[in-house]
């Protein structure tokens, strides 16, 4: 191979011969008169070694067979070999993928390279395609081809699973809750507790005259290692009530009714109307202008007194309503009081004399306030016109911040103080929200 490669004229002219006819023989083949050659003879393993040790090109030579000698590689013949085994071409300067080159032009040439007709085999019905058709509605008919069955619902269904509807799981994720763990065991469930876990006989004899479920359904007791601890007597009965009160016990978080809405159903806006006694006409028509003008409270008629009078109770926070007969009475009870300042607003329980919740607005300053009568719903108004709503169950920062009032531009104009929103209330009843602001504006918020 080398010798090809070198254009070096083989020493061994027997041709493509196989050399193991010529492995029991002293030579290795004949010349080009005729004349044996003869096998040189090769250095031992030793002898072998001491050379190459010495030699630092000894890893460029290699024995050639055919010839019966060492060759030495150049370093040319190095880097053909070396791109060999790369998987690359011997020479660096050949592209192994040439651009191709389309020696058809299609510019110039109207025409395809096949003006043939189309055949008429492209018209006609294929007659393999009939017989296929027919073969498999006969398979079909006799059963031999089977189609699959649609897959029948299951009536099983997961006892705790979800119900809810699938655009509420998509908007407030899944209602499940999961089960709650066990308490883990604590230092009186020890093998080797502490003194002041274990009772005396004493209290033990105690256990008996209370009742089963106020008794203590575990008592402490030592062991000297923790192989000599014996099983828990009572692991299947605990076992088997927890599974009772996973079963019993639903686990479903209840839908609310947001006493908090949305939309702005209707906006009432402010109308000034002007009436101006101008004087004129009649005695009459004057007089009847003025008593249309006049704003005070009709007498009874006839000396009669009314039968029905309104007076503020002295004691409780409300009205009273005194009738000739008995009514039913509804009282209002105030046990909740809020308290504000510019940017915090506390809610204290009068009931209980004790802080509920202390609500972080993050409003510049606010100017009205109101709880809804069931107590877990807060609304906050500031000057600015933003209306923060809290729930008190879920957090202490607001859980919806609303745009709803605008300043008052003449009262900007004569550089006066007035804030965009007046006051907000709730509906005693119905969901409804009722906003007041200085733009001369009252909206009703509901659902």
């Amino acid at each position: 191979m080398f010798s090809e490669l070198l254009k070096v004229v083989p020493r061994n002219t027997v041709g493509e011969v196989p050399l193991e006819w010529y492995k029991d023989e002293e030579y290795i083949g004949y010349d080009i008169e005729g004349r044996k050659i003869k096998k040189r003879d090769r250095e031992g393993g030793i002898e072998a070694y001491l050379r190459n040790a010495d030699d630092a090109k000894n890893w460029r030579k290699i024995y050639d067979e055919y010839n019966g000698e060492e060759v030495q590689i150049t370093k040319e013949e190095a880097k053909i070999i070396s791109r060999l085994l790369k998987g690359k071409t011997p020479r660096a300067n050949v592209d192994p993928y040439p651009d191709y080159v389309d020696w058809f032009e299609y510019e110039d040439n109207g025409h395809p390279l096949s003006s043939a007709p189309e055949p008429k085999r492209r018209f006609v019905p294929s007659k393999w395609e009939q017989k296929k058709v027919v073969k498999l509605v006969r398979a079909i008919r006799n059963g031999w081809i089977k189609f699959d069955k649609p897959k029948e619902e299951s009536n099983l269904y997961l006892l705790w699973g979800d119900e809810t509807d699938t655009a509420d799981n998509k908007r407030q994720g899944l209602s499940y809750i999961p089960a709650p763990k066990p308490n883990l065991p604590g230092h009186e469930e020890s093998y080797n507790p502490s003194v002041e876990y274990i009772p005396t006989q004493e209290e033990i004899d105690s256990y008996q005259l209370m009742y089963e479920e106020d008794r203590p359904k575990f008592i402490s007791k030592r062991f000297e290692s923790l192989p000599s601890v014996p099983a828990y007597e009572k692991a299947l009965r605990e076992g088997f009530d927890r599974c009772l009160d996973l079963y019993l016990c639903p686990r479903t978080r209840k839908k609310r009714v947001l006493p908090m809405a949305y939309s702005c159903c209707y906006c009432c806006r402010e109308h000034d109307l002007l009436l101006i006694n101008a004087g004129v006409g009649s005695e009459e028509v004057q007089m009847r202008a003025k008593e249309l003008l006049q704003i005070g409270e009709m007498a009874p008629q006839d000396g009669k007194k009314r039968a029905v009078r309104w007076i503020k109770h002295k004691k409780l926070d409300g009205i009273t309503l005194i009738h000739h007969k008995i009514w039913l009475c509804q009282m209002w009870t105030g046990i909740l009081r809020e308290i504000t300042s510019l940017q915090l607003c506390q809610v204290y329980d009068l009931q209980k004399a004790q802080l509920v919740k202390k609500l972080e607005s993050g409003l510049r300053e606010i100017s009205s306030i109101s709880i809804h009568p069931g107590g877990d719903n807060v609304i906050v108004g500031s000057k600015d016109g933003k209306l923060c709503w809290f729930d008190t169950d879920l957090s202490t920062r607001p859980y919806k911040t609303l745009k709803t009032h605008s300043k008052d531009e003449a009262a900007s104009m004569n550089r006066e103080v007035v804030g965009a929103m007046l006051d907000c209330k709730f509906h005693p009843k119905q969901p409804w929200l009722f906003t007041a602001g200085a733009d001369s504006v009252i909206r009703l918020y509901c659902d």
